[in-house]
Formats: structure tokens, sequence, C-alpha cells
């Protein structure tokens, strides 16, 4: 909220859900600002959503030339709570963003419309701000609508949101106090302790839940190794997936939506189309002839997020398997989630699993969990096809990923000891990070690795 003598501006904000790592939605604080050529998200609601940052340098310029540099991004989708309005985004992390507003703002004689849903219900209260949506999304988001509370009152704006209130608006006895929209520079102490943090050893073990013993037991009874040597996994479901309702409609709707705003973007709609090709010809999906729905099944809509990197900008398809059914359950909440962990040594070794979640093939009964509709063109008519591989997206995946690589070494563990331990000890997801005390158990070590990642 910025003030001045003639009164003071109420900035637009708004409750938006944000997903997770896991693929589940948080409520999140959002300011609004038309002006910003960055997205921010802070470090601290970043660590919340337990979103995985990437080292990234920007510097940010404001008012007066002063230069702000951040160390790092994200990306993370953003939808609405009142429409099927969603983005995926990228964030740059920051240590803080505001508060908003600075002081509680008396609303009792606004008069504010009883049938209109508000973005941020509670806009009069200072609270901080979780996330700064800047052009792209700004524009995006705004709808036709407005109307003025009043004179000397802000205005409602209609966005697909909500209705956002902003504008000036004044009152008697306000004493102006300074307030800062963005900054983000930690002091030397604050970084130091933070390093200390990351050393530190936790040493009280944390008990085996009973959903890891479930989890694991379902591994155990249901993964297997097909003919051609690759991993096949089934689903972890907690509960019965016949509470999945109706969700045709939305994975419909939300695909005429981005092949509607493709067409706007030749060069991204061509590598979507490559991209789902590349898909079907892999095997990874396949058309569906005759979907059978009477029994459980489940639709997951998709869409395009652009990673850009320092050759040229990758185009990533994600699949949200947290869009609720019908019964308002999605995929997610009846898969069971767990998380591991990694380790470091002094001398280290480091690699990434390429296109990790596709490695590992999906149990043909779990399949009909995994439809989309697709189609490469508006010419073409719409068809389901079945994912067949663990895909990102749901809340399983790390976990089936991982494990997998799990069945792996526990199998060559004889064999490749050296190999099979650190496949077992050093995995994050689709990083590697390990090593040895010396450069020659560091060779030994790669190989084994490298063999027994090759039989699965």
């Amino acid at each position: 909220m910025e003030a001045s003598d003639c009164g003071q501006v109420i900035l637009a904000t708004a409750m938006v859900l944000v997903k997770d790592s896991t693929g589940a939605y948080k409520l999140g604080r959002a300011l609004l600002d038309s002006c910003s050529q960055v997205n921010f998200i802070t470090d601290d609601f970043a660590q919340r959503l337990h979103l995985r940052p990437e080292r990234h340098h920007i510097g940010i310029r404001s008012i007066g030339d002063s230069l702000t540099n951040l160390k790092a991004r994200t990306t993370t989708t953003i939808k609405s709570r009142t429409s099927a309005f969603e983005l995926s985004l990228q964030f740059g992390i920051t240590s803080h963003i505001a508060y908003q507003p600075d002081a509680e703002i008396d609303t009792s004689t606004w008069n504010l419309p009883a049938n209109t849903t508000l973005a941020d219900e509670e806009f009069f209260k200072p609270r901080r701000i979780d996330l700064l949506l800047g052009t792209e999304a700004f524009f995006d988001a705004l709808a036709v609508g407005q109307s003025r509370l009043g004179l000397n009152l802000p205005t409602l704006h209609k966005t697909l949101f909500g209705w956002v209130v902003s504008g000036r608006y004044q009152r008697q006895h306000y004493m102006p106090s300074p307030s800062c929209l963005l900054s983000s520079e930690d002091s030397i102490d604050a970084n130091m302790q933070h390093l200390w943090e990351l050393e530190a050893i936790d040493l009280p073990v944390k008990p085996i839940l009973p959903d890891n013993h479930v989890c694991e037991d379902i591994f155990v009874a249901t993964t297997h190794h097909d003919a051609t040597g690759r991993m096949v996994a089934s689903l972890p479901f907690k509960d019965n997936p016949s509470s999945l309702g109706y969700s045709f409609d939305i994975a419909h709707r939300r695909f005429l939506a981005i092949e509607r705003r493709l067409l706007h973007s030749p060069d991204i709609r061509h590598q979507h189309v490559s991209f789902m090709e590349g898909y079907e010809n892999l095997g990874r999906m396949s058309v569906v002839a005759a979907p059978n729905l009477e029994e459980p099944h489940y639709y997951i809509p998709h869409h395009c997020v652009l990673k850009p990197s320092s050759v040229s900008t990758k185009l990533r398809v994600v699949f949200d398997a947290s869009c609720r059914t019908s019964t308002q359950t999605s995929l997610n909440d009846l898969l069971l989630v767990l998380l591991l962990r990694f380790r470091l040594y002094l001398y280290a070794i480091t690699a990434d699993v390429t296109k990790m979640y596709m490695q590992v093939l999906m149990n043909k009964n779990d399949c009909k969990f995994q439809y989309i509709i697709w189609r490469a063109s508006p010419d073409l008519d719409l068809k389901t096809y079945q994912l067949n591989t663990v895909i990102y997206g749901t809340a399983s995946a790390p976990y089936l990923a991982v494990r997998s690589l799990h069945y792996l070494a526990n199998k060559y563990m004889v064999e490749l000891p050296i190999g099979a331990s650190a496949v077992k000890s050093s995995v994050y997801v689709d990083d590697f990070l390990c090593g040895a005390d010396d450069v020659d158990t560091l060779h030994t070590l790669k190989s084994q690795v490298i063999e027994v990642l090759r039989r699965g």
C-alpha cells in the first residue's frame, strides 16, 4: 500500500492455489503487479511447498536505478479458487516481498456487494505476501468488469481469481509510514548461519510410518522386470479408486483451452506436438480404442511449461493428477506419498537420470488411471490415449521411480556392491550425488552404478 498526502493506494491481492512438490495445492497470498517483468515467490513459501530451486542469477532494477540480485528461481503452477484458470510460471526466489496493507483498514462503511466473490476476502488486513504475479500473469487473469465503491474509495476489478480491491482511498487521521515492496539481500551473518544449519546432523531416528509399510508392500508385491528388462510398477493406492468421479469434461475443456492458446504461438505449438508425437512413437503413450468408462478411470489434464536454458527454450509437458473429478477427488488424493534422502562425500561424483520417470513402465491394469485427451491439430478427431509410464505430476511418481532404483540395487547388491550401495543411498529424485575417499574407488563406483542402472 502506497501512502501520500492525498490518500493511500491499495494494491490488488488475491488468494491463489499453488502446486507443491507432491502435486497438491496450498493457498498463497499473491500481489498482482502489472508493471513487473518477473514473478516472485518468497523463500519461506517455496520451502513450505518443497519446490526445487534452480540456480539462476538475475538483477532486478527498480526506481532510482537500485539493483537487487536474485540467485535462484523455481517453477510451479498457480490456479484460481473460483474458476478453471491456471498458469505454469517461473518465479524468482526472494527473502521478502511485502506486507499488504501496512495497517488494518476499516471497511465497515464500504458497502461491499454481498454477491461479489472477492479474490482476497481479507484484503484489508496486514498479512505477508507469498507471491508477486507480474505482467504475464496479470493480463492473463484480467477479466471484463469494474465497480467503484464510492467517493474516496477504491475500485473493484474483475479477474479470473475473483474480484480484487485496488485504487486510492482517503481516511481521516492517517499517519503515513514507510513501506518496502521488494527486498531480497540477506546479511552475511544470516547466510553463514544457514550454512551451518545445512551441515547439522539430525540425530533422532524417525519411526517408519504405516503408509510407508503399505507403500512398500504394494511395490514388492506388484513390481517386476519385463522381457526387455524394463521396470514395471503399479500405482500405490491408499484408498479405493472407485471413489474417483467423472473427469472427462474438465480434461476436455482444459485441452481445448490450451489448444486455442497455442494456435497463437506456432513455435511453442510445434514443440508441444513434437513432444507428444515422440511420446507416442516411443511407446510411452498409446491410443485407447474403446475406453471402458464403467470401471474406475481418470483423465489427466496436461499443459506446457517452458524451461529457458543457456542454449534454447525447451518445452516440458506437465500432467495435473491433482485435478479434481466430479466427486471432488483427484488421483493424487488416493495415492501414497513418500520422500527419500541423499548424502555427500569428500570427493564428489554427480549424474542425472535422463527422463527418469519415463524409464519405468506402468502396470497395464493401472494405465486406465492415466488417460489423456490429445490430437495434433484442431482438424483431427480427439482421441483418448493412455500413458504407459510413470509420469511427472502424480503424487507417487518420485517414490515409484526411486524405489525402482532400489529394486535394481537390491537385485545386484552381491554382484556390484559398491554401485548398488551408492544407488540406494545417494539418489534424490533424478539426481545422483555421491563420492569416495580415493580416485580408484571413484572409478569403480562410476562403472558399477552405470552397470546397475543399465540392467533396468
